[in-house]
């Protein structure tokens, strides 16, 4: 008897091909479904400190990394299921930038504007 526990960290599928003697298993996890709100956030030169939600099902441990050095996320702790996290965006450069972090495996997109944020 073989056991196998598959748990799935990722919204993405996955498949693992067993070959055990001459039979060959194939096993495909789907992923679980897994949404940001907002998707992108849009925030103007001054920066400052935001909240996004990440709506994922309760099984699922996740946290918040920023790839970005002008972006810090304030809440490192890791959570299950559905929840907030905050991150901090540093005063802009003069110029439009792009910025990213990882939230339980989404992309989660933060473009800082040259714009005033009355007009975002």
């Amino acid at each position: 008897m073989i056991g196998v526990a598959p748990y799935s960290s990722s919204a993405a599928s996955r498949t693992a091909v067993l070959q055990i003697g001459t039979t060959t298993l194939v096993v495909t996890q789907r992923g679980f479904d897994a949404t940001l709100s907002p998707s992108t956030q849009y925030v103007d030169q001054q920066g400052g400190i935001f909240e996004a939600q990440l709506s994922v099902p309760s099984s699922v441990l996740w946290n918040a990394v920023s790839l970005t050095p002008w972006i810090s996320v304030t809440t490192d702790e890791q959570t299950s299921g559905a929840g907030s996290f905050f991150y901090r965006v540093n005063a802009g450069t003069g110029s439009e930038r792009f910025g990213y972090i990882v939230v339980g495996g989404e992309l989660f997109e933060v473009l800082q504007r040259t714009t005033p944020a009355q007009e975002l």
